[in-house]
């Protein structure tokens, strides 16, 4: 255990800012909240627009990703555990 003094005045103003800190991003997620209306028509948009008009870019992604894997695959097959 460390033996170091904290003053209560630094403990007690540090609290302080943390819980104004946490009451302005409380209320400014909970003050205003989502329309989720706007929500479901951007998403369907982005869909649309990944999976019909960009279909190629989607499978070019794929193959890198599987490449990475496999090449992190290749890598640790030498180690023992």
């Amino acid at each position: 255990m460390s033996n170091r003094y904290v003053p209560p005045s630094i403990l007690g103003v540090g609290l302080i800012v943390i819980a104004l800190v946490g009451y302005f991003i409380f209320s400014t997620v909970v003050g205003n909240p989502a329309n989720l209306a706007s929500i479901a028509a951007s998403t369907t948009d982005f869909r649309l627009t990944l999976w019909i008009g960009r279909s190629l870019d989607v499978l070019v992604q794929g193959a890198l990703v599987l490449s990475g894997v496999m090449g992190v695959v290749v890598l640790l097959r030498g180690i023992r555990l």
